[in-house]
């Protein structure tokens, strides 16, 4: 479930990226309808806000509780190894 939330983060910020390279140059060209890019873009920011939220929320040590700010094997509080 983490991998799938990270990819989706990862998906929206490369999303958000080129959506809006495409609102620059449609400006650029003098083309002032951006309400879809917008729109997208908010859709984005959304979606990549929502990641760090469940990160802090939901991926917390079974055995602590403290939040974990990596994937890593063990725990950075209380040192025991973590089950994948």
């Amino acid at each position: 479930m983490k991998k799938f939330f990270f990819r989706l983060w990862l998906l929206a910020l490369a999303v958000f990226t080129v959506d809006w390279l495409i609102v620059g140059l449609k400006l650029l060209n003098g083309d002032y309808d951006i309400s879809l890019g917008v729109y997208l873009a908010l859709v984005c920011v959304i979606v990549m806000t929502l990641y760090p939220l469940y990160r802090a929320f939901f991926c917390k040590c079974p055995y602590c509780g403290k939040p974990l700010t990596s994937s890593g094997r063990y725990c950075p509080h209380c040192g025991r190894e973590l089950s994948k």
